[in-house]
């Protein structure tokens, strides 16, 4: 039933890597960056109105969502109770693994952290006039990166113009620089507040929010990566005991480098194996990690690229030993993301802002 507590991770998900006890009374032990604790399974990954508020008019998002959960909830019985030597079904695999990986916190929380990171260096760097001058690319009155770049494409682009004046084109080089230096402090006192204006009036959170709801309307099931899923092939993976840990991100999956990351991370038809933790005793491998060779050379590390995979936390039966330095490994890849973002952003910036 929907409510105000709703989960983005489904409690029948959950219940796959919790110790069985009496009743009701199903534990999971939660690792985050500084702490593991157990909890049951309705006290963990579930926020207050995360999807929508109630509403007595319309249907609400939550309450689309609760009710598809029965489908999905089937499809993963079917898959729990499946044989390894049984064929699999893609379509079903991949519309729960689709669903499963895009309703999540994983994706919301991560790209809410990754823009607000994105906005504090830009902020910083735009407050300081040297190193704003330094990422443009002036250093020791000489043009180098995206500055270069810059002036070489406006030579390039007005070249019969200027060789028609006698304006060669090191002479322009040379004008451009001498201009830039003696104009320098009036076009930082010009165009970096209006820049400034515009990053810190951005409601990150809200914004995110907003925008995940709105693809979540649209679609709790993203067609094109379903699609994508299902070319690859797929089999189940099971274990004697409890050896396998859940992500917040659900699935993990790789390119063709074999790189892993966060499959909301990974573009569809980028995609050439995944990896589905199903239950802490079953796996679900599809593409490369199909072949046995890969998965040989997967498995032993299987703990650590669940963590770093990771954002807020990863899940293990209580059973199930752990190694404590992988809660250190939260966040890394989608940390590497973000990372290169906030250079494209920079750069981006920097070009818009030599430009104007």
């Amino acid at each position: 039933m929907a409510g105000r507590k709703q989960h983005y991770i489904p409690q029948f998900f959950l219940r796959g890597f919790a110790q069985h006890g009496k009743g009701k009374n199903e534990q999971v032990r939660v690792v985050m960056r500084d702490r593991s604790f157990l909890v049951g399974t309705n006290g963990i990954a579930a926020e207050r109105e995360f999807y929508s508020a109630l509403t007595e008019n319309t249907i609400t998002l939550d309450e689309t969502i609760t009710d598809a959960e029965n489908e999905y909830e089937n499809i993963y019985t079917k898959l729990v109770n499946c044989e390894a030597t049984v064929p699999l079904d893609s379509t079903e695999i991949s519309r729960l693994i689709c669903h499963l990986s895009v309703r999540g916190d994983h994706l919301r929380s991560s790209v809410i952290s990754g823009f607000q990171q994105i906005v504090n260096e830009v902020i910083e760097m735009f407050s300081d006039s040297e190193e704003c001058k330094r990422r443009i690319g002036f250093v020791d009155g000489e043009a180098t990166g995206i500055f270069r770049e810059s002036i070489d494409e406006a030579y390039n682009k007005n070249k019969l113009i200027l060789q028609g004046i006698g304006m060669s084109e090191i002479k322009f080089h040379e004008l451009c620089l001498t201009r830039f230096e003696n104009d320098w402090d009036q076009i930082f006192q010009k165009t970096i507040p209006i820049l400034l204006e515009h990053y810190s009036d951005f409601n990150i959170a809200k914004n995110v929010y907003d925008t995940h709801v709105k693809v979540l309307t649209k679609s709790i099931e993203p067609e094109k990566r379903v699609e994508a899923l299902q070319k690859l092939n797929w089999r189940l993976v099971s274990y004697p005991v409890a050896s396998i840990a859940m992500p917040d991100c659900i699935a993990i999956a790789c390119g063709n480098d074999e790189v892993l990351y966060p499959l909301v991370y990974k573009a569809a038809l980028d995609t050439t194996g995944v990896i589905f933790p199903l239950t802490s005793t079953k796996v679900i491998v599809g593409g490369i990690w199909n072949d046995q060779g890969y998965l040989d050379k997967l498995l032993p590390d299987i703990d650590s690229y669940v963590a770093e995979n990771s954002w807020n936390f990863f899940l293990l039966d209580p059973k199930q030993g752990f190694d404590a330095n992988n809660s250190q490994l939260l966040g890394k890849k989608v940390g590497e993301i973000i990372k290169s973002a906030i250079e494209s952003s920079i750069q981006d910036s920097m070009s818009n802002s030599i430009s104007n």
